[in-house]
This record gives structure tokens, sequence and C-alpha cells, in this order.
């Protein structure tokens, strides 16, 4: 069974061209951290669809992270069976931090809502869900890592840090500058 790193990559209403755009730099910043990415109808393996459980909703741009622009799944980057022994764990621990610099450009991006990232051996519905802030992503990661059985897999869904101003203001306080 092979690993895939995917998800969706939700954008507040953006025009086509905003999306070309936010792919376009997606695919860049995956290429400066060493992995590639698959993006919309160029994603290959047709398991990835159902497990993003991809839907015709025009602001989600679909992905899957792979350690080459030549492979097909993420088993190079995130799978137990290839990841083997000390050196296999240095590697995941390269790995990791690569996945958490990508995914934090990316939702530095003005239209990114939001990022629904799952690391899954092939598919099941049983998929445990955590919400967590883009700023632990790296650590996530390797607590999973760390504390995996003979398989891993998982959903985390990225949020934005909210800048506290914001934070403030919706909770109905108003700060004073």
């Amino acid at each position: 069974m092979s690993y895939f790193v995917c998800g969706s990559i939700t954008l507040v209403v953006a025009s086509p061209q905003e999306q070309e755009m936010v792919a376009r730099r997606a695919s860049s910043q995956a290429l400066q951290v060493g992995m590639a990415l698959q993006l919309g109808c160029n994603i290959v393996q047709s398991l990835v669809s159902e497990i993003i459980e991809r839907s015709d909703n025009p602001s989600a741009l679909p992905f899957l992270v792979t350690a080459s622009p030549l492979s097909d799944t993420s088993d190079e980057l995130v799978s137990p069976y290839v990841l083997v022994g000390s050196e296999g764990d240095e590697r995941f621990q390269q790995h990791a931090k690569a996945i958490a610099t990508l995914f934090k450009s990316l939702t530095s991006e003005e239209h990114v809502q939001r990022i629904d990232l799952y690391v899954v051996d092939g598919f099941d519905t049983t998929i445990p869900t955590k919400s967590i802030l883009i700023t632990a992503l790296e650590d996530e990661l390797l607590s999973a890592w760390r504390n995996r059985e003979q398989d891993f897999f998982f959903r985390l869904i990225l949020r934005k840090l909210v800048p506290l101003q914001d934070t403030l203001n919706n909770r109905g306080h108003t700060t004073v500058s």
C-alpha cells in the first residue's frame, strides 16, 4: 500500500487567475524545499480524490506532495516501510521540516483560508482528525512518527495564526492604539 501526503487548499474567493498564481507559487515553493506538488487535475493517483473527498468546490485546490516531480506517491517522504531504522528517522525529520516549511509558506498566501492535510496509507474512513496551528505542524509530524506503531496516518486541519487585534475584535473587544 502506498503512502500519500495530500489534501486540499481552500482559497478565499479567488478568480481563476489568482488560483493559478497560488498554484504556481505552491509548486515553486515545493521545489525550493526539495519536494514536488501535483495539483488539481494533474494528480495521477485517483485514490487521492477519494481520500480528500474531492468536491466540485471551485475554491478548493487538491494537492499531492511527493519527493520528486517523477513520483506518484509520498512513500519516499513518510512511509515507515521506506524510512527504516535510525537513518530513516533522520530522513523523516528532514522531510517533516520541509513539509512544515512548505505549508507555512502556503498559509502565508493572501488567498489561502485553510489547508486540510492527510498523511495516509491508502484510505480508511476512520482517519483521526486534529485541527492545529500551522506553527505546530513540524512538531505534530515528528510526534506522530515517534508514536506510530507499524503504520501511521492522520488528517490535520492547518489553521493560520490570527493577529491578536482580529481575535480581540471578533470577541467584541476593541484595542486602543
